[in-house]
């Protein structure tokens, strides 16, 4: 027999196996009428248009936008009622334009674990303005044996930077009598003969600068 002859078998069309396929196909199309939360949230997943975003953008783009605008015209930023959006961070402008906004979470979470003022931080990592140690922070034995799970090394950077400090304060108060925000000025120059002494090592000639240049950012990041 040849194979032109030979009878192919022929595809059951409404087998109990199409039958079941039809049945579930029913039953997840009645589960979407039924429940009007799946269908808003598939078809807004489908068409692109999430998180109540007219402009296809998903949240995080938005708070960019707001952010940026805000910024821009010097205003608070104001987000729509819908998103439910809170600002983590209270932007200062001249800050956002040196640091990211993740950079300046990340700053503040080191500030508050510490309990030191974040202003002096992002004074002095713009004061510091480098790639490879963020705030000035060099590695030593300490330094390379810490474990913790930080993201990258500016987080790294930032908690030993707030740290620094703490150990500044705690020293600054006990010989001064006083807190070292009754005058950040003068904590900033006591903190300076140990963060950035003069005629240290890898002093280029620049840690004398270092209490102006920490101090003016400090007066532009606290408008």
């Amino acid at each position: 027999m040849s194979i032109l002859n030979k009878k192919q078998p022929v595809k059951e069309k409404y087998g109990f196996r199409d039958k079941l396929r039809k049945l579930a196909n029913i039953t997840i199309a009645l589960s979407f009428i039924a429940n009007p939360f799946v269908f808003k949230y598939v078809s807004k997943r489908a068409s692109g248009n999430y998180n109540n975003s007219f402009f296809n953008k998903n949240l995080e783009q938005k708070v960019e936008v707001v952010e940026k605008l805000a910024l821009k015209e010097n205003k608070p930023a104001i987000y729509p009622l819908e998103d439910k959006i809170t600002p983590k961070t209270k932007i200062n402008k001249y800050a956002a334009e040196y640091y990211t906004q993740e950079q300046l979470e990340i700053i503040k979470a080191a500030a508050e674990k510490y309990n030191i003022n974040e202003v002096l931080i992002m004074a002095i990592g713009r004061a510091e303005n480098s790639k490879e140690y963020p705030f000035g922070i060099m590695p030593n034995r300490k330094y390379n044996k810490d474990k913790r799970d930080y993201k990258n090394k500016f987080e790294k950077n930032a908690y030993w930077c707030a740290a620094t400090l703490s150990k500044r304060k705690n020293e600054f108060e006990k010989l001064n009598k006083k807190s070292y925000d009754e005058n950040v000025y003068e904590f900033i120059r006591f903190a300076a003969k140990s963060y950035s002494p003069v005629g240290a090592k890898n002093d280029s000639g620049t840690n004398r600068c270092w209490p102006g240049n920490v101090t003016k950012y400090t007066n532009l990041y606290s408008n």
